[in-house]
């Protein structure tokens, strides 16, 4: 059996570029990530934008995926930490360009701030084989 990620019948369909639910193999290796932060590298500055930084995130979630022979597909579940609504369609955007048809589970929450006053965005992941 494969990861399944689906909108069972009954529900109201997705607002978004996500599906409701994800089931794995019991099998399945497991992988969860760390709140990614928006910084190509340590030594970096924080890039000024919120598109930049999103796609600062998921260069790094590629890596940590690739690290463990998981790819973007693997993932099962998406939560996302914006700390201004006003990024929620840019965010869907750069995760759409970045996923394609691929559409796992997601959690979007808006908070007052990250770890960082520069930071606008943190995304975690669970990916499975």
């Amino acid at each position: 059996m494969t990861n399944r990620i689906f909108n069972p019948d009954g529900v109201p369909a997705p607002l978004a570029a996500y599906s409701h639910g994800a089931r794995m193999p019991a099998q399945a290796r497991v992988l969860h990530s760390a709140g990614q932060i928006g910084r190509w590298d340590n030594d970096a500055p924080i890039p000024p934008t919120f598109r930049e930084q999103a796609e600062a995130v998921w260069n790094r979630l590629t890596k940590i995926l690739a690290t463990s022979d998981l790819a973007l597909t693997d993932i099962v579940k998406i939560n996302f930490y914006l700390t201004d609504a006003a990024d929620v369609v840019t965010n869907r955007e750069v995760f759409t360009k970045v996923l394609g048809d691929h559409r796992p589970p997601t959690t979007l929450v808006v908070v007052s701030r990250l770890t960082l006053p520069d930071y606008k965005i943190e995304i975690e992941v669970v990916a499975t084989d």
